[in-house]
Order: structure tokens, then sequence, then C-alpha cells
């Protein structure tokens, strides 16, 4: 059995100012850093044999502290990435609402695509790509990945069988944890959006 331990990347300054990031690349913040190193102390003692990442530096700057704590290499795959939000990148949703409306009326109706960003399936595509490959080179042990919100929440959503184009309702969190098992090919979520290591911290 091959057990993937989903880690979303901690808080950047552009998630806590609320604004869509997508490709752009910030760095962690304090608080970002520290739900990085509670999300590596969680898995501290777990036979974990490498940590992989999107190459985004939020991603990258968690799944470092990950594999420095778990003495594990680290493997960077950009197609873990985050969807590419194109025009609406860096703006809040108070912004989006000003000058994108065309992009607020396709939320209102839950759809995901819109004018000039990554389309749904493109984005599943590599997503889903990028697990099959981290699963056929792992077919048994313990794997960490660290990526971000839309990343995880696709893959997720693909193995609950949810159609690409739609928004996905699912919550993770910054430094959140979730847990698939795959055994024989057949995959179950095991856990999403487990917070409870960052208690401590509010």
């Amino acid at each position: 059995m091959l057990r993937l331990y989903l880690i979303r990347h901690g808080r950047s300054a552009m998630n806590a100012e609320r604004r869509v990031q997508g490709w752009l690349d910030p760095p962690l913040d304090e608080r970002g850093r520290a739900e990085a190193e509670a999300v590596a102390r969680r898995l501290a003692g777990r036979s974990v044999e490498a940590v992989y990442s999107s190459d985004l530096r939020r991603a990258r700057e968690t799944a470092q502290v990950v594999a420095d704590l778990l003495g594990r290499p680290l493997i960077l795959d950009p197609r873990l990435r985050e969807r590419d939000f194109g025009p609406i990148s860096g703006l809040t949703v108070e912004e989006i609402r000003q000058g994108f409306p065309e992009v607020v009326r396709t939320w209102e109706a839950n759809r995901a695509d819109f004018p000039g960003g990554e389309l749904s399936a493109s984005f599943r595509d590599r997503v889903t790509a990028a697990f099959a490959d981290i699963i056929s080179a792992h077919p048994q042990g313990e794997v960490a990945v660290v990526a971000h919100g839309g990343t995880l929440a696709v893959y997720l959503s693909s193995l609950l069988g949810l159609q690409p184009g739609w928004r996905i309702p699912l919550r993770l969190d910054n430094g959140s944890l979730s847990v698939v098992e795959i055994e024989d090919g057949r995959p179950r979520i095991c856990g999403v959006n487990d917070c409870c290591h960052l208690e401590e911290m509010g």
C-alpha cells in the first residue's frame, strides 16, 4: 500500500492579504514558516521515502522544511503548481469584482473556467499526470506531496469523480494535511484538511 501525505504550503503574505496567487511566486511569511515546521513535526517518525513539491517558492520552502526534518530528498515538479489564474493573479476578490465582472459571473454560476485563465480540464490533466508518475515511482510506502490548495483539491476531486469545469467544493487551509491511501490501484481518501498540528498557533 502507498500512503500519500498531501500538504498545502504554509501561508504567504499574499495569502494573508487574501490575494489570488496562481503562478505568482511570493515566499512564506513568518506564520507560513511556522506552519511548515508544524506539519513537518507532524510527520516526524513516519517512514516517508521522498518529498515532492511544486517548484513555486511558497510550496518549495514548505517542502524543504519537511524534507530537512525527515532527512529525505526533495523532488520538484512544476506540474504540481497552482492553477494559472492569468489576469486576476495578484488581485483580491473585491478587486476582481470591480475589474473582471465576467469572472464574477462564472463564479456565481458555479463554473471554474473564465477568460484568460488556465482551463480547468488542462489543470486537472497536468496535476493527475504528476500524481500518476509519483504513484508509479512509489508503488508502496509513504510519500509527502507539498502543493497548493487548488492543486490538491483538483486531485482529490478527480478521485471523487467530480467533473472538471465546476468549482470544487473542498477547503484546504495553509499547512493542512490530507491523506490518500492506494492499495491494488484503488485510492481511498482517509483524511482531508487536518489542521490539528496548527491548533497551538491559533
